[in-house]
């Protein structure tokens, strides 16, 4: 994900307006003087996304404080609707966005204080419903997304501040319980989504006073959780967050003060989860904070202060990280003192060891990895960092130093990557940045590369260059395209650099092309490479003898009966039209006969060797080959190494040679001998003659084929492969002929003749029938 930040911010002239940062935080601009001159917009602005744009109150001194929207341009960032038209301003705050839907309070005279909703257009900004009629406010406030409805807090005359719910219509807007019944009210507050269904929240009643209450979004499905603090004396249940489907927060009873619980959601699974301050003197963890699998907090400890604490959920788990500060306080606390440095497992965090001053603190949740990161302010002067706010793999937050006053800083987790992002008022007075939202912008593809840039002249269309690359930082699909093709000499093929016309060295040693690179979101990135072009040995339309290099060589013979050596090097030899005798070398060579009667020899190395049409005999020698007859009546000579025949069409004959050998005869009545080694024969349609040899071998009939013979079929060797047709040994028609000497086994219209074999001999373990 790429993000950028937006932040208010004062420099100096213009009076707090709104900025964002670029992607790496390494700058910042303005993104536009909302109120014109140096009258501030912004004091505190509340703020939502809603479809990647933030939603925010500014005044612009003509409509007072109203509902604006940014997309982080100058362009994009305008008033969204004058809700209280005129001057005076409907002040919306309490933002929240559910689904593709934000709501928020405003205020106009006609209705007070009252829930709104905004799609993000003029049209669709409406008052969801007048809770409380008339003039009168609801003050819709705590707003939290249940399953996509909004459960929040409003009042009404006749029940108090109590908990509702709205689906975003008048009709569906409704009280959810009178918690607190009659005019007084339970103040629902902390709401904490568990993730099933259900949401834990604060809420008072003249029995219990503020206890933990959990509710599904149902009136019968709303109730007291836990009287934490029994009687009519409060728990104060508060500072809540998740950590693998259980809620942390902090609780008081008169025992042990206000200190660390949880809750799976159930009564008998809300319980203490530490005494951190033993006795009644509270710890007061805050501010829960979610980094890897624990959860950071500052907490206050009889003699040591405030200091940075972590847990895993259990008691012996939970633990000071270390003591910064002797008896005095070390960690900082409430909101925005802790951050999580993306998905690192380490925060964050503005502390002081006593001598340093409060500065930018950084833990793993271990003694020996927390360190002071960076002194901002040197000596026993404080930067005092705030707002410490997690984007992506960074961590931003307003610092003060000397010279630039109190600005927007940035961190990577490194003192080198920990600096001011902009001094936006320049020199020393500071800017006051108020950090608002966080934008996911598209990022542009990045790191475009072609893995090779050479290829020889005269090579065929299609042929591949180099295979091209990029990155992307959101993950999305990326395309290549040509902006330039050198003269339409190259295309792109999916992420293929290939060969789309005539190449000659002779007439450029090389062509520029340009690629660019499209996320499909409107991010492109462009780069040119230069593509060397191969000399290679010139070929006529007569015989031809021609040699390559000790370097990776394609030659070419044309017409005429031509002799192709490659030498060393992976070669690509194509004899083309003539009765042709190509030789590979050494190097793993890729021999094309062409039309003729050629001689393939792929001698040395991993070689694919192709006859082509006509009559060709191919030997594959050493290595580990490929040998595909093509049309024609071929012969194809394995040699040593484990090699693949494909007689393919005509009537061929196929010899393995030495290995374990893959023979398949293709169309055509061919012949097959595996020669030595464990062999597979596949005969292929018609009628072909199959000889395994040495070693242990398969006959395969998995496919069509005709009426086959098996030459040397041998007990407790050899192997028949019938998979795939759903017989078992049973089912086969076995029958003798030949006076008894040879068995044939039938298939319908097809038959296996087991030469020398007699029918009495034949067992299932002799077939593969799976």
């Amino acid at each position: 994900m790429t993000y950028k930040l937006l932040f208010a911010a004062d420099n100096g002239t213009l009076g707090h307006e709104l900025w964002i940062t670029d992607t790496t935080g390494s700058s910042a601009s303005l993104v536009r003087d909302i109120w014109d001159g140096n009258t501030p917009s912004m004091s505190y602005s509340p703020f939502a996304l809603l479809d990647g744009r933030m939603v925010f109150s500014a005044n612009d001194g003509t409509a007072g404080a109203e509902l604006w929207v940014s997309d982080g341009t100058e362009a994009g960032t305008s008033r969204l609707k004058d809700i209280w038209f005129g001057p005076n301003g409907s002040y919306p705050s309490n933002f929240l966005t559910v689904g593709d839907t934000l709501y928020f309070s405003a205020y106009e005279p006609d209705s007070g204080y009252e829930l709104w909703k905004t799609d993000g257009t003029p049209d669709g900004t409406l008052l969801v419903r007048d809770i409380n009629p008339g003039t009168g406010s609801s003050y819709a406030v705590s707003m939290l997304d249940l399953d996509g409805k909004l459960l929040f807090q409003a009042y009404a005359d006749t029940s108090g501040y109590e908990l509702w719910i709205s689906d975003g219509t008048e009709f569906g807007t409704r009280l959810l319980k009178d918690i607190n019944p009659g005019t007084d009210s339970s103040n629902p507050f902390q709401f904490l989504d568990l993730g099933d269904g259900r949401a834990l929240f604060s809420a008072m009643t003249a029995d219990e006073g503020t206890e933990l209450w959990v509710t599904d979004g149902t009136a019968d499905g709303t109730q007291l959780l836990k009287d934490i603090n029994p009687g009519t004396n409060s728990s104060w249940p508060q500072n809540m967050a998740l950590l693998d489907g259980v809620a942390y927060f902090a609780a008081a009873t008169p025992g042990q003060g206000l200190e660390l619980w949880r809750s799976d959601g159930t009564e008998g699974g809300t319980q203490i989860v530490k005494d951190i301050n033993p006795g009644s003197t509270s710890s007061t963890p805050q501010p829960m904070t979610l980094a890897g699998d624990r959860l950071f907090f500052s907490a206050y400890v009889n003699g040591d202060g405030n200091e940075l604490w972590v847990t895993d959920g259990t008691a012996a788990g939970t633990k000071q990280v270390l003591n910064l500060n002797g008896s005095s306080s070390g960690a900082g606390y409430g909101i925005g003192q802790i951050a999580a440095l993306g998905d690192t497992g380490t925060v964050l965090f503005a502390g002081t060891n006593g001598s340093a001053g409060t500065e930018l603190w950084l833990s793993d949740g271990t003694a020996t990895g927390t360190k002071l990161l960076k002194d901002i302010v040197a000596g026993s002067g404080s930067s005092n960092p705030y707002a410490l706010t997690s984007v992506g793999d960074l961590v931003y937050f307003g610092a003060y130093d000397a010279e630039g006053g109190t600005e927007l800083w940035v961190t990577d987790g490194t003192a080198a990557g920990t600096q001011r992002v902009e001094d936006v008022n320049p020199g020393a007075n500071g800017s006051f940045p108020q950090i608002m939202g966080i934008l996911d912008v598209n990022g542009a593809p990045e790191d475009l590369a072609l893995s090779d840039n050479a290829v020889d002249e005269n090579s065929a269309a299609g042929t591949l260059v180099g295979r091209l690359s990029a990155s992307d930082p959101d993950g999305d699909s990326l395309t290549f395209r040509l902006t330039d093709d050198a003269g339409g000499r190259f295309a792109i093929d999916g992420d293929r650099l290939v060969v789309a016309g005539a190449l000659d060295f002779e007439t450029a040693a090389s062509h520029r092309v340009t690629v660019e690179v499209d996320d499909g979101a409107g991010g492109t990135l462009s780069r040119s490479f230069t593509i060397a072009i191969g000399n290679l040995p010139d070929a006529s339309a007569g015989d031809d003898t021609l040699s390559g290099t000790a370097g990776a060589d394609t030659i070419r013979g044309l017409a005429g009966d031509d002799v192709l050596r490659g030498l060393a090097g992976d070669d690509r030899l194509s004899g083309d039209n003539g009765n042709d005798l190509l030789r590979g070398g050494t190097g793993n060579d890729l021999l094309l006969g062409g039309g003729g009667t050629d001689t393939l020899r792929g001698e040395a190395g991993n070689d694919t060797l192709n006859g082509g049409k006509g009559n060709d005999t191919l030997d594959g020698a050493r290595g580990a080959d490929v040998l595909k007859g093509g049309t024609g009546n071929d012969r194809l000579l394995g040699g040593g190494g484990n090699d693949r025949l494909d007689g393919q069409a005509g009537s061929d004959v196929l010899l393995g040679g030495d290995g374990n050998d893959r023979l398949e005869g293709g169309n055509g009545a061919d012949t097959l001998a595996g020669g030595s080694g464990n062999d597979t024969l596949k005969g292929g349609a018609q009628n072909d003659r199959l000889t395994g040899a040495a070693g242990a071998d398969r006959f395969d009939f998995t496919g069509n084929f005709g009426r086959d013979a098996i030459t040397d079929f041998r007990v407790g060797r050899d192997v028949i492969d019938l998979s795939g047709r759903g017989l078992e040994f049973r089912d086969l028609d076995i029958r003798s002929v030949n006076g008894g000497l040879d068995t044939v086994i039938v298939l319908g219209q097809n038959r296996i003749l087991l030469e020398g074999f007699e029918k009495e001999d034949l067992r299932a373990h002799m077939f593969d029938f799976i």
